[in-house]
């Protein structure tokens, strides 16, 4: 996966009208919530509970499609749609993606500062 699929620092800067300060901000906030976001979906995962597994993907997938976080949004929303389906599976078979690319991510941001 190409680097702008990991984070379009270009694209997320234009975004927010050109402040790169404020972009960098932004990211740094989010890396420092990931974590967190990631274990809820595992735990909802674990659940069983496909419209919970559909809420919390969704969630990350839009957080992540607004910070130009390509990779991370296309793999949270395989897992929305799973969960849309009913097919706790697929999405769940879709997490270890979801944490490769949650770390990946997380280790953009930290190249930023």
């Amino acid at each position: 996966m190409s680097d702008t699929n990991i984070l379009d620092m270009a694209e997320f800067i234009d975004r927010i009208g050109g402040d790169k300060e404020f972009a960098v901000e932004l990211l740094q906030e989010f890396r420092d919530s990931l974590d967190a976001e990631v274990s809820a979906l595992k735990g909802v995962l674990e659940s069983g509970d496909a419209k919970a597994i559909t809420e919390k993907a969704h969630s990350i997938k839009g957080s992540a499609l607004n910070l130009s976080a390509k990779g991370l949004a296309e793999v949270a929303r395989t897992m929305e749609e799973a969960g849309k389906q009913g097919d706790v599976a697929t999405a769940a078979n879709a997490m270890p993606n979801l944490a490769s690319e949650s770390e990946k991510l997380k280790e953009a941001i930290n190249n930023l500062s």
